[in-house]
């Protein structure tokens, strides 16, 4: 008999770990060109440029380098059938998702976790070894463990939609991870997918992917002149 554990008690658990936080990083963000900080000996000026904006400008420049010179940041190819979250959008009217297109990113740039996105039932969804967060018309915020589902009501306030999503995936997780009594929201999330099984993604530069022959196509001029690079070095061939 599957369990239907409803969880006010437990949101209102949560409201103090769940909610992330504006500027984290994540484990799966990369370092901002823009957050490293000259420090300027104590007796000497700081001059600026005239247009005031030369810290941005160095930043893009910096930024815009590195790009260049790796192509930036790839996803290296996780196992077939690996586990993963995935957010379902289950609602009948599916025109606003910009809410819920942020609050996902937000989760998997913090967790670095395996992650889906989909729209549909979850009828649609079939029989799945994933775990499921459904976003779905009214109701109460409902767990099943025995089936790794979450259903989560979207709210009129939007923001505090994204919020809800946030905190049923940590309570759903909190069931299933060694990490019950963690405050840290992105701790029991991490604790309880490790747990089930779900895998965290790898970001790699692509001139790395390159190298280890599992690159995918180019996706702009500086990934395509790194290809380019790559394969008239290997003598003509695609890698």
């Amino acid at each position: 008999m599957k369990r239907i554990i409803a969880i006010a008690a437990m949101m209102a658990a949560t409201m103090a770990m769940a909610e992330p936080a504006a500027n984290s990083g994540g484990a799966g963000g990369s370092p901002a060109a823009d957050a490293t900080e000259t420090v300027q000996p104590s007796n000497r000026p700081t001059v600026q440029p005239s247009n005031g904006l030369g810290g941005v400008t160095n930043a893009a420049a910096r930024a815009h380098s590195m790009h260049e010179k790796t192509g930036g940041a790839v996803i290296r190819p996780l196992p077939a059938g690996s586990k993963a979250i995935v957010f379902l959008d289950a609602r009948k009217d599916t025109s606003e998702t910009a809410f819920f297109r942020k609050a996902v990113s937000r989760i998997e740039a913090m967790t670095s976790l395996h992650i889906k996105t989909a729209t549909g039932t979850l009828e649609s969804l079939g029989k799945t070894d994933d775990v499921v967060i459904a976003l779905v018309d009214g109701g109460e915020t409902t767990l099943y463990p025995d089936r790794m589902l979450a259903i989560v009501p979207a709210r009129i306030d939007l923001e505090a939609t994204g919020k809800a999503i946030w905190q049923a995936t940590i309570a759903l997780f909190s069931l299933y991870g060694k990490q019950v009594n963690d405050f840290n929201g992105m701790g029991i999330v991490r604790s309880g997918a490790e747990a089930y099984g779900i895998p965290q993604v790898q970001r790699v530069f692509y001139v790395r992917a390159l190298e280890e022959g599992w690159a995918p196509p180019p996706a702009d001029e500086y990934q395509k002149a790194l290809w380019e690079k790559h394969r008239a070095a290997k003598g003509g061939a695609d890698k």
